[in-house]
Protein backbone atom coordinates (compact mmCIF):
# COMPACT_ATOMS: atom_id res chain seq x y z
CA UNK A 1 0.00 0.00 0.00
CA UNK A 2 2.90 2.53 0.08
CA UNK A 3 2.80 2.95 -3.47
CA UNK A 4 -0.68 4.18 -3.02
CA UNK A 5 -0.15 6.41 0.31
CA UNK A 6 2.58 7.94 -2.10
CA UNK A 7 0.65 8.06 -4.88
CA UNK A 8 -2.03 10.22 -2.61
CA UNK A 9 0.12 12.28 -1.45
CA UNK A 10 1.80 13.53 -4.98
CA UNK A 11 -1.59 13.92 -6.46
CA UNK A 12 -4.18 14.87 -4.42
CA UNK A 13 -5.90 17.91 -5.76
CA UNK A 14 -3.54 17.62 -8.94
CA UNK A 15 -3.88 14.40 -10.26
CA UNK A 16 -6.52 11.02 -10.60
CA UNK A 17 -5.57 8.33 -8.31
CA UNK A 18 -6.09 5.67 -10.39
CA UNK A 19 -4.45 5.15 -13.88
CA UNK A 20 -6.91 2.33 -14.70
CA UNK A 21 -10.40 1.75 -13.98
CA UNK A 22 -11.59 -1.37 -14.54
CA UNK A 23 -15.58 -1.49 -13.75
CA UNK A 24 -17.09 -4.24 -12.09
CA UNK A 25 -21.02 -2.51 -11.25
CA UNK A 26 -22.51 0.94 -11.94
CA UNK A 27 -25.51 2.96 -10.87
CA UNK A 28 -24.69 6.07 -12.06
CA UNK A 29 -21.07 6.09 -11.70
CA UNK A 30 -19.05 3.13 -10.79
CA UNK A 31 -19.65 1.44 -7.68
CA UNK A 32 -17.23 -1.06 -7.82
CA UNK A 33 -14.20 -1.01 -9.60
CA UNK A 34 -10.43 -2.91 -10.02
CA UNK A 35 -8.38 0.08 -10.12
CA UNK A 36 -4.44 0.26 -11.05
CA UNK A 37 -3.01 3.41 -8.47
CA UNK A 38 -1.00 5.82 -11.07
CA UNK A 39 2.99 5.69 -10.26
CA UNK A 40 3.13 1.86 -9.85
CA UNK A 41 2.68 -1.34 -10.62
CA UNK A 42 0.02 -1.60 -7.47
CA UNK A 43 -4.20 -2.40 -7.99
CA UNK A 44 -6.93 -2.08 -5.70
CA UNK A 45 -11.08 -2.91 -5.15
CA UNK A 46 -13.04 -0.06 -4.64
CA UNK A 47 -16.41 -0.52 -3.16
CA UNK A 48 -18.79 1.95 -2.72
CA UNK A 49 -20.17 2.27 1.16
CA UNK A 50 -21.50 5.74 0.83
CA UNK A 51 -23.49 8.09 -1.36
CA UNK A 52 -25.44 11.54 -1.23
CA UNK A 53 -26.68 12.13 -4.82
CA UNK A 54 -27.98 15.46 -3.32
CA UNK A 55 -24.40 17.04 -2.52
CA UNK A 56 -22.66 14.84 -5.46
CA UNK A 57 -20.63 12.62 -2.26
CA UNK A 58 -19.14 9.21 -2.34
CA UNK A 59 -17.12 7.18 -0.50
CA UNK A 60 -15.53 3.78 -1.20
CA UNK A 61 -13.93 1.43 0.67
CA UNK A 62 -10.16 0.60 -1.03
CA UNK A 63 -8.55 -2.71 -0.31
CA UNK A 64 -5.25 -3.80 -1.87
CA UNK A 65 -5.50 -6.80 -4.21
CA UNK A 66 -2.53 -9.22 -4.11
CA UNK A 67 -0.85 -10.15 -7.72
CA UNK A 68 -2.55 -13.82 -7.51
CA UNK A 69 -6.08 -12.46 -7.12
CA UNK A 70 -5.37 -9.96 -9.53
CA UNK A 71 -4.93 -11.82 -12.51
CA UNK A 72 -8.42 -14.25 -11.92
CA UNK A 73 -10.69 -11.06 -11.34
CA UNK A 74 -8.68 -9.34 -13.87
CA UNK A 75 -9.82 -11.91 -16.67
CA UNK A 76 -13.30 -12.52 -14.46
CA UNK A 77 -14.05 -8.29 -15.43
CA UNK A 78 -12.71 -8.63 -18.63
CA UNK A 79 -14.47 -11.50 -19.97
CA UNK A 80 -17.94 -9.63 -18.22
CA UNK A 81 -16.85 -6.53 -20.45
CA UNK A 82 -16.93 -8.44 -23.50
CA UNK A 83 -19.24 -11.15 -23.09
CA UNK A 84 -22.52 -9.43 -20.83
CA UNK A 85 -24.17 -10.67 -17.77
CA UNK A 86 -23.34 -14.11 -17.86
CA UNK A 87 -19.65 -13.68 -16.01
CA UNK A 88 -21.57 -10.98 -13.53
CA UNK A 89 -22.49 -13.53 -10.64
CA UNK A 90 -18.73 -14.93 -10.81
CA UNK A 91 -17.31 -11.50 -10.78
CA UNK A 92 -19.22 -9.97 -7.49
CA UNK A 93 -18.49 -13.51 -5.93
CA UNK A 94 -14.93 -13.17 -6.27
CA UNK A 95 -15.29 -9.80 -5.04
CA UNK A 96 -17.29 -10.61 -2.25
CA UNK A 97 -14.97 -13.52 -1.15
CA UNK A 98 -11.90 -11.50 -1.15
CA UNK A 99 -13.43 -8.79 0.74
CA UNK A 100 -14.64 -11.56 3.43
CA UNK A 101 -10.95 -13.03 3.83
CA UNK A 102 -9.08 -9.73 3.17
CA UNK A 103 -6.36 -9.08 6.03
CA UNK A 104 -4.07 -5.93 4.90
CA UNK A 105 -5.07 -2.39 5.53
CA UNK A 106 -8.46 -0.67 4.67
CA UNK A 107 -8.79 3.09 3.49
CA UNK A 108 -11.49 4.97 2.43
CA UNK A 109 -11.78 7.21 -0.16
CA UNK A 110 -14.39 9.76 -0.62
CA UNK A 111 -14.28 11.74 -3.77
CA UNK A 112 -17.54 12.75 -6.19
CA UNK A 113 -15.87 10.73 -9.18
CA UNK A 114 -13.52 7.59 -9.19
CA UNK A 115 -11.48 9.34 -11.85
CA UNK A 116 -11.84 12.78 -9.88
CA UNK A 117 -8.43 14.82 -9.05
CA UNK A 118 -10.44 16.03 -6.01
CA UNK A 119 -10.38 13.22 -3.43
CA UNK A 120 -9.59 12.71 0.20
CA UNK A 121 -8.19 9.37 1.69
CA UNK A 122 -7.60 8.23 5.16
CA UNK A 123 -7.13 4.63 6.76
CA UNK A 124 -9.80 2.71 8.65
CA UNK A 125 -9.87 -0.60 10.98
CA UNK A 126 -9.56 -3.51 9.25
CA UNK A 127 -12.64 -4.52 11.62
CA UNK A 128 -14.68 -1.30 9.85
CA UNK A 129 -14.52 -2.87 6.58
CA UNK A 130 -17.83 -3.25 5.04
CA UNK A 131 -18.53 -5.08 1.97
CA UNK A 132 -21.87 -4.00 -0.10
CA UNK A 133 -22.79 -5.94 -3.29
CA UNK A 134 -25.47 -4.01 -4.63
CA UNK A 135 -26.04 -0.30 -4.50
CA UNK A 136 -29.68 -0.67 -2.93
CA UNK A 137 -27.85 -2.02 0.29
CA UNK A 138 -25.76 1.31 0.34
CA UNK A 139 -28.78 3.40 -0.13
CA UNK A 140 -30.62 1.84 2.48
CA UNK A 141 -28.17 2.05 5.54
CA UNK A 142 -29.48 3.98 8.65
CA UNK A 143 -28.95 7.41 8.81
CA UNK A 144 -26.50 6.30 11.61
CA UNK A 145 -25.03 4.00 9.91
CA UNK A 146 -24.25 6.51 6.64
CA UNK A 147 -22.70 9.00 9.17
CA UNK A 148 -20.06 6.24 10.42
CA UNK A 149 -18.15 6.61 6.62
CA UNK A 150 -18.15 10.43 6.85
CA UNK A 151 -17.36 10.79 10.26
CA UNK A 152 -13.71 9.21 9.62
CA UNK A 153 -13.24 12.29 7.47
CA UNK A 154 -14.50 14.80 9.49
CA UNK A 155 -12.06 13.68 12.05
CA UNK A 156 -9.40 14.39 9.81
CA UNK A 157 -10.61 18.02 10.25
CA UNK A 158 -8.17 20.49 7.81
CA UNK A 159 -9.73 20.78 4.38
CA UNK A 160 -12.57 18.30 4.24
CA UNK A 161 -15.98 19.33 4.03
CA UNK A 162 -18.36 16.58 4.51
Amino acid sequence: MEVLIKSYDTNKGKNTLFSTIMIIDFYDSPTEALCEVGGGNQWCITSLVYFDPYRNIRVFTLINIENESLSDLKALVESYQLNGIDHFDAMKDCVATYYNNYTGRVFLFMTDWLSSNNYQMTEIPKTSLSYFADIEDVLEQSTHEKERWTDWFRRLGNDTEV
